[in-house]
C-alpha cells in the first residue's frame, strides 16, 4: 500500500501483519461483491512480503507477535543515496515526526503509526473518504540514520521540535504575544494555546 509520508512526499511505505506466525503484507484488493451502493470497496489481501521487508526488519532485531500491524518505509535509502549525490556541501535538515525502531516497533503500537486525517480529524481507516482524506505513517528514525551514513552523511545533531523552536527564540516570542494588550483576550488566548501545542513534548 502506498501511504504519503510527511518525511518523503507520496513515498510508499509498507504494511504488513503476522499471521499464523508467518510475516505477511498486506496489499489492497477489492471486494468480491459491490455493497449496497453498487460499488465494490477495498480491502486488505495478505500476500508474501515484497523483497527485503522481511530482512529490514532482520536487521532491526524486530520480531512481531501474531495479529501485530507495522509499517516499513523501503524507499529511504534510495531517497537518500539521491540526496547525498545531489549535494556537494551543505547540510540537510529532516523535520517529521518519528521513533527510533525499538519504540517505532514497540508492543504497545500494536496496530501500526498509519493514520488519517480528514478536516483535522484524526483516523485510521484508509479505506474510509478514499480520495479526500490524508494518509501518514511516522517515520522510523533508527533505519534513517543507517541509510544517510550509507549515502554519505555525517550526523550533525538532533532535537526535538519543542527544543528546536526554543532554540529559534520561541519563548521570546510567546512572551511578546502575551504581554500584547491591543490584542482581543481570545485572540490572544488561541495564539498561546497554538504555540503551546507546538512546543508540547507529548504532541503528535
Amino acid at each position: 500500500m502506498v501511504l504519503a509520508n510527511e518525511l518523503f512526499d507520496a513515498m510508499p511505505v509498507h504494511r504488513v501483519t503476522v499471521e499464523g506466525g508467518v510475516l505477511r503484507e498486506v496489499f489492497v484488493g477489492l471486494e468480491e461483491s459491490p455493497g449496497p451502493d453498487g460499488t465494490r470497496r477495498f480491502m486488505d489481501v495478505l500476500g508474501p512480503p515484497t523483497p527485503g521487508v522481511a530482512e529490514r526488519f532482520d536487521v532491526l532485531g524486530v520480531t512481531f507477535a501474531e495479529g501485530y500491524r507495522a509499517e516499513v518505509c523501503m524507499e529511504m535509502d534510495t531517497w537518500m543515496t539521491g540526496a547525498g549525490r545531489a549535494m556537494e556541501s551543505g547540510y540537510l535538515l529532516l523535520v517529521d515526526y518519528g521513533h527510533e525502531a525499538d519504540a517505532y516497533y514497540d508492543g504497545n503500537r500494536h496496530r501500526g503509526l498509519l493514520r488519517t486525517y480528514f478536516k483535522h480529524t484524526l483516523g485510521m481507516g484508509p479505506y474510509v473518504r478514499v480520495g479526500r482524506q490524508d494518509l501518514s505513517v511516522h517515520v522510523e528514525l533508527t533505519s534513517l540514520r543507517r541509510a544517510a551514513a550509507a549515502a554519505g552523511f555525517e550526523e550533525a545533531g538532533a532535537t526535538t521540535q519543542a527544543e528546536f523552536l526554543r532554540s529559534m527564540g520561541m519563548d521570546a516570542y510567546r512572551a511578546g504575544i502575551a504581554s500584547r494588550s491591543d490584542l482581543p483576550r481570545a485572540v490572544r488566548v488561541a495564539n498561546l494555546a497554538a504555540l503551546d501545542a507546538l512546543m508540547d513534548p507529548d504532541g503528535v
